[in-house]
């Protein structure tokens, strides 16, 4: 495909600040849409069957960005060609690649995560940094994982800028539902879950026998699990490891216990 850009059509003031409000997590509610940036995160989209709303670029484009330009084009995504000035003023990243593209935010209930055919189902609780929230999205995809509850206050929005960037596109292979922790729990018991805890006091390595449907709960950097999945627990589980540190961060320790219940098979 033969990239050719547009007539460049600068945004008006009121659709620029509607872009840039999208760095907002208030307003990614509203509109249920997000921004991801970049060749790479925009190509992972396409590789998982997401299409973009649209697509922004400016004009001077590596070769990588105009055959992925060229290719939403021969899709039939819209896309539309801005002034490289507009585009960093709505861009995320410091060093942007020249295009930026809108995706509707696509979030289901907890009922909806725990159906027969999802043998885990991973609750990030409480995690804070964005980076520990994509690098755990990222390590549930690798390991099989496409079920995740987000809950706790505080919690990084998983559909933010800096999220999105640390999945490095495995969000749009992940099933997200954001709520309350007592609605997370009451669909896990519904559906027949056991409720399996990550923290650092956990007495088991792992629960025997290694349940059919498991809900595991990954707790927050500084306070660990809610006090309120400690007592819901069926079991609670820890990464053992040496003394020589006090503890893991969330996403490795997350990483880990999702890897176990993957080679577990």
């Amino acid at each position: 495909m033969i990239f050719r850009a547009q007539e460049t059509r600068p945004l008006t003031q009121n659709e620029l600040k509607t872009w840039r409000e999208l760095g907002r997590r208030r307003v990614r509610r509203s509109e249920q849409a997000f921004l991801a940036e970049g060749v790479r995160l925009i190509d992972e989209s396409l590789r998982a069957d997401v299409q973009p709303e649209i697509v922004l670029y400016q004009n001077e484009l590596a070769a990588a960005a105009q055959d992925l330009v060229a290719q939403l084009m021969s899709q039939g995504v819209p896309t539309r060609c801005i002034p490289q000035r507009q585009l960093e003023r709505i861009a995320d990243t410091e060093t942007s690649q020249g295009l930026l593209a809108r995706y509707r935010m696509h979030t289901v209930s907890p009922a909806e995560l725990f159906t027969p055919r999802a043998r885990t189902v991973v609750l990030i609780d409480s995690v804070i940094d964005p980076g520990n929230l994509g690098t755990l999205i990222r390590s549930a995809i690798a390991f099989g994982v496409s079920d995740i509850a987000i809950a706790g206050d505080g919690a990084a929005d998983p559909f933010g800028p800096k999220v999105v960037r640390a999945t490095s596109g495995a969000l749009f292979r992940s099933r997200i539902a954001i709520d309350e922790r007592e609605e997370i729990r009451n669909a896990a018991r519904t559906a027949g879950y056991i409720v399996v805890v990550a923290d650092l006091d956990g007495f088991e390595t792992w629960p025997e026998p290694d349940p059919e449907h498991m809900l595991l709960i990954i707790g927050g950097e500084t306070a660990g699990v809610n006090r309120y999945w400690r007592q819901s627990a069926d079991h609670i589980i820890a990464v053992r490891q040496t003394d020589r540190i006090d503890s893991l961060n969330a996403a490795i320790a997350g990483s880990i216990l999702m890897h176990g219940r993957f080679v577990r098979g």
